[in-house]
């Protein structure tokens, strides 16, 4: 066993640095805007890649060279689902930068780790856990850290709270999904960005004078304000999420739907987690009122049926930064129902669920719903068309771009 041992160290310290480096190669995208004039610096860009990679292997790397680069990547968008709405942010972080006259070089945050040297950035931006360890290696460097939730203790502790209140409820003994590592960030960082509301900001404690808000962009955008058949939408509903089914508060909502008062609402399901059919599937087998469907892109017919004839998103979240399918929905008039860690800044229109136990929060969702479903068609109208105005002002790529330069101006003053 020793030989074998000793064997296995030698070929694992020959061929592991081989491995590594081959991987390096892989995940990381250098010298985009090598080509531009006026350069001042390089920068180092963590976060996530998809759309800069698709962008740059469509066009080739040449295209971060380009005048006219912001209409390029708007074109890129034009008539397609591009994912997330952080995949176009990411590529406008990096067309400002360019523009501003920095190199960059991107990486996926998680693949952070494969990069050891970094003495040649000027900038380095990191969402992910990578920031302390660089700024160890490089203490020259200007650091941005780019936060895109609430702080880590705060999401930790929030989703364990939720399961808590499940097993409790439901005697279901689930595992966290949603848990995150320290990013500790903050603390080294010379500028930090958050997304959200001011109750995002707070979870932050001593580092909110050193941080900078960046509005969250939505991954389609509305003209107008759709119309909707109020008659049939008024009491349907959604529920639009991902993974993590209890940290985003989707068995509150079920709760709430399988009240008898609710039975005249309706609920549609989006996501793609179908980990809750364990817990309520036959209850849900029981009660035609809910309806799940899967994960449903926007852009498509589905969605916008599903838009056109819902009046409201419930969507009780443990904790975000701010929540891009909420504002998504918001783009389409929905009217959100949701808690404060969403992340949207309160609004007379839609005041957040609030309380301290899932029986609080249940109960006011009933309520709101019934609200909600009670209105008359001229006010639903209107307050539909406050929240399309709202994502439109306030979650546009417009309103991010602009945020984001006001962070940049920060940064490099």
């Amino acid at each position: 066993m020793q030989i074998y041992d000793r064997l296995y160290q030698s070929v694992y310290r020959v061929f592991h640095p081989i491995n590594q480096r081959a991987r390096l190669k892989r995940a990381l995208l250098k010298d985009l805007g090598r080509g531009r004039s006026g350069r001042i610096g390089r920068c180092l860009f963590s976060y996530v890649t998809d759309f800069i990679r698709h962008v740059s292997t469509s066009y080739s790397l040449d295209i971060w060279n380009h005048t006219d680069l912001s209409t390029l990547l708007e074109n890129a968008c034009i008539g397609k689902f591009v994912g997330h709405s952080n995949q176009w942010e990411s590529s406008e972080v990096v067309r400002q930068l360019i523009e501003r006259g920095f190199v960059v070089d991107c990486i996926y945050d998680r693949d952070g780790y494969l990069l050891q040297d970094v003495s040649s950035y000027d900038l380095i931006i990191d969402e992910w856990t990578n920031l302390p360890r660089w700024a160890e290696l490089s203490p020259g460097a200007r650091k941005w850290f780019y936060a895109v939730t609430a702080h880590w203790q705060f999401w930790n502790s929030a989703e364990l709270q939720r399961l808590r209140w499940i097993f409790d409820r439901r005697n279901a003994d689930l595992p966290p999904s949603r848990q995150m590592p320290a990013l500790t960030g903050p603390g080294i960082s010379d500028v930090t960005t958050y997304v959200g509301s001011d109750f995002i900001l707070n979870t932050f404690g001593k580092y909110r004078p050193s941080m900078q808000r960046l509005q969250v962009s939505s991954a389609t955008e509305v003209p107008f304000c759709k119309p909707k058949d109020w008659p049939r939408a008024k009491r349907r509903f959604l529920f639009f999420g991902s993974s993590g089914w209890v940290h985003r508060g989707l068995d509150l909502v079920l709760e709430a739907f399988l009240h008898p008062e609710m039975t005249e609402c309706e609920l549609f399901i989006c996501g793609s987690d179908r980990e809750f059919l364990k817990v309520y599937g036959y209850e849900l087998e029981l009660n035609p009122n809910i309806k799940y469907l899967g994960f449903v892109y926007p852009k498509t017919r589905e969605f916008d049926e599903l838009m056109e004839t819902t009046c409201a998103v419930v969507y009780p979240s443990a904790a975000e930064g701010c929540s891009t399918s909420i504002v998504q929905c918001m783009q389409y008039g929905l009217i959100p129902i949701v808690t404060q860690a969403v992340g949207l800044d309160d609004q007379p229109g839609w005041p957040p669920l609030s309380g301290s136990s899932d029986t609080e929060l249940i109960n006011q969702i009933i309520r709101r719903c019934k609200e909600i479903s009670q209105m008359t068609e001229h006010t639903l109208e209107e307050t539909s068309h406050l929240c399309w105005q709202y994502a439109k002002q306030n979650h546009s790529r417009k309103a991010y771009s602009h945020s984001l330069s006001l962070a940049l101006d920060r940064l490099l003053s």
